[in-house]
């Protein structure tokens, strides 16, 4: 999934750190999964801040997978865009390729 949220008026820019620790946050909050083995890094995603994280989710106790969140503020106009992208596909067989590939422009 990728949304990309588009702000009318300009609001502060989170530092990097800040974007993380949302990442972090974000990982954490599922009410229908358990999440283990967090991790978070700072990274840089179509020539923007921002930060990745990953975890091991468990859903009902059985049903496991790997999930990954991203969020970025677009360098074109970061008090205004901003990008959160989750996905459960392996890293090495697509959410890597993605990630490596994505670019979003803006048209006027």
């Amino acid at each position: 999934m990728i949304d990309l949220a588009r702000y009318e008026s300009a609001h502060i820019i989170p530092t990097q750190d800040e974007i993380e620790q949302i990442v972090k946050h974000e990982l954490t909050k599922d009410h229908h999964s358990t999440t283990a083995s967090i991790e978070t890094a700072k990274c840089i995603i179509d020539y923007s801040s921002g930060a990745i994280g990953s975890a091991e989710a468990t859903y009902g106790g059985w049903l496991k997978e790997k999930i990954y969140l991203v969020n970025f503020h677009l360098h074109i106009d970061p008090s205004h865009l901003e990008v959160a992208i989750a996905s459960s596909i392996p890293w090495e067989h697509g959410t890597l390729q993605l990630l490596n590939t994505l670019h979003i422009e803006k048209v006027k």
